[in-house]
């Protein structure tokens, strides 16, 4: 089923079914602002993620396993020989309990105990106010267990992708392996490709020969944000829209993914996503911020999209 959220200025539509982003429309433009697929029952065969609610892990585990007071725990292998976005159950596939009102929906998930520790209760906001959409995320878990939200909206520019202007508040980023895990490195962007420390063209890196770049067939890589609490990660100003989506956020990172693996019936790199987390392969990784919650440590994250008209940074 399908709702809406809104107030003069915009409207988010969404899917109990994955709490799947559906429509992001504001007053400042006539497009289309997410990419999504024009009926429902699309996206129940759909492997691209479009718009979903990310768990119980956003992004991948390498070795699809992690060890937790001395247990290990063996994930489901859906990303080659890791673990993608939860793996098979993911959240992006479940039906979502949801309760509406005219700018606000609380949408709730009972995740069992199965591959991951523990039975989690999910609670997930959605808000409009004014210009910006709100995304609060809360899960409350039995026992103790690796826990990181997202949101895999992809952002729309109705035109190519590389004439966006990017900037990122992160003076460094997680490099990975040929398959995409994080080494345990934070890189400097300084100097690099990565470097979006000050306003640039997201065409003028995303085809370079920097092995990272190759990895991923674009950018598909965790930027740390710099500093703590809520505080602004990254803007995006897309031309053909006239819009600037900005991304605030008390997550220690964000993923920057410029659609290189989407596939038919929509176009590679059609869009880019702005997922806010912690860092992928976190529960294998003790140098990164940690998301280990508990009955008493839930897990909780915000953050805000705003829209604007023209360029604001």
């Amino acid at each position: 089923m399908i709702y809406r959220i809104e107030d003069e200025y915009l409207s988010v539509e969404f899917s109990d079914f994955g709490g799947r982003i559906t429509s992001i429309r504001s007053a400042f433009c006539d497009y289309e602002l997410v990419l999504g697929h024009s009926e429902e029952i699309a996206y129940y065969d759909d492997d691209m993620y479009l718009g979903a609610l990310i768990g119980r892990y956003a992004n991948r585990i390498g070795g699809a396993a992690f060890e937790l007071d001395g247990k290990r725990y063996p994930l489901d292998k859906n990303d080659g020989e890791n673990c993608l976005h939860g793996g098979f159950a993911t959240y992006a596939n479940k039906r979502f309990a949801v309760q509406a009102s005219h700018s606000t929906a609380l949408l709730t998930l009972e995740d069992p105990a199965g591959a991951f520790p523990g039975d989690v209760k999910v609670k997930v906001k959605y808000s409009v106010i004014g210009s910006s959409f709100i995304i609060q995320y809360l899960a409350e878990c039995s026992e103790s267990t690796f826990i990181n939200l997202t949101n895999h909206t992809y952002f729309a520019h109705n035109g190519d992708i590389k004439d966006c202007v990017a900037y990122f508040d992160a003076d460094s980023f997680t490099p990975v392996d040929q398959a995409l895990i994080p080494t345990g490195e934070i890189r400097p962007v300084a100097g690099t490709v990565f470097d979006f420390t000050y306003p640039r063209y997201i065409g003028d890196g995303i085809d370079s020969d920097d092995v990272q770049i190759s990895y991923a067939g674009g950018y598909d890589h965790n930027y740390v944000i710099n500093g703590s609490g809520l505080r602004r990660a990254a803007s995006v100003y897309m031309p053909v829209n006239d819009i600037t989506v900005s991304v605030t956020t008390n997550a220690p990172g964000i993923q920057f993914y410029t659609g290189n693996f989407i596939h038919e019936p929509k176009e590679k790199r059609e869009a880019f996503c702005l997922e806010t987390q912690y860092f992928p392969d976190t529960p294998n990784k003790p140098g990164f911020p940690q998301c280990l919650c508990s009955p008493e440590k839930p897990f909780r994250s915000k953050t805000i999209y705003s829209f604007a008209k023209g360029k604001t940074f």
